[in-house]
């Protein structure tokens, strides 16, 4: 990914984290056309998602994309976790063969799926 790519989906990382949706919808969407197999914008389309705690919008965000990717599968896993969907999660994390997201799995099983919160 170029540069500028790369700079534009931190951009709208950070504009959908702070609830800027329509700067981040932007982005979103601009990337989906410059990088169709790209994770990026549907992550963005989630995070706003998750900042309005519409979960299940936010799972079906994560489904829309045709090709499969290890973080769209990490954040679906982050949104069953704090929808309360344990089994599911649980179900998914032991499913996926992702090296790079074990640490961010650990930290969901800790922090949202040990039932001691």
């Amino acid at each position: 990914m170029s540069d500028l790519l790369k700079q534009t989906t931190e951009l709208g990382l950070i504009a959908a984290g702070r609830g800027l949706e329509k700067q981040a919808h932007a982005i979103s969407e601009g990337l989906k056309v410059l990088k169709p197999a790209a994770a990026a914008p549907y992550i963005i389309d989630t995070l706003l998602l998750l900042g309005k705690k519409q979960y299940q919008q936010a799972l079906t965000t994560l489904e829309k994309p045709t090709f499969r990717d290890d973080a769209l599968e990490a954040f679906k896993v982050l949104v069953l976790a704090l929808q309360g969907n344990r089994q599911q999660a649980q179900n998914l994390m032991k499913q996926s063969n992702s090296v790079e997201f074990k640490p961010f799995f650990a930290q969901i099983e800790s922090n949202l799926l040990s039932g001691a919160h």
